[in-house]
């Protein structure tokens, strides 16, 4: 495991979108590159182990291995958990920046304004994050419209 810079990151040219979003959110995270030469968020132990825990505890209880990230996602309704939450969360489990993406893309795609193409879904404009972009961050992650990220997210194990 070996600590990758923002800098690095840049280089590669495919994350720059993450580093963008990260900075409008105020969120500094440290990156790693893994045995596997994957690039994650450096996770918080304790984060993970709380995530790990509460999926083996519900299997116990509903004999299903994939709930730990899940229920969140689906209590997220009625708990008030806001995007920078999600976000953070996600962070301290050391996800992958590509996992992130997938889980995270649709979200990006709002703060940053982007227009896309009905047909084949390329972005055609890109107006910018604004004021407006910054307060989308703060509200409730089910307020905001983005219906393919849920079930994105749902589809198997942690990243």
């Amino acid at each position: 495991m070996k600590t990758i810079s923002k800098e690095e990151i840049r280089e590669l040219g495919h994350y720059n979108d993450v580093l963008e979003f990260l900075y409008l959110c105020n969120i500094n995270p440290i990156f790693i590159k893994d045995d596997n030469n994957v690039i994650r968020f450096k996770g918080n132990k304790i984060m993970r182990y709380l995530i790990d825990y509460h999926r083996e505890e519900t299997h116990k209880v509903n004999n299903s291995h994939n709930q730990g990230l899940n229920i969140i996602w689906s209590e997220s309704c009625v708990k008030n958990y806001t995007l920078r939450e999600f976000v953070e969360l996600y962070i301290g489990i050391g996800y992958s920046l590509c996992g992130f993406v997938e889980v995270f893309g649709d979200y990006m795609s709002l703060v940053f304004r982007e227009k896309h193409d009905y047909y084949t879904g390329k972005i055609v404009e890109v107006l910018g994050p604004n004021e407006e972009s910054i307060t989308l961050i703060e509200q409730n992650i089910t307020s905001l419209n983005v219906d393919d990220t849920i079930t994105n997210c749902s589809e198997g194990e942690l990243d």
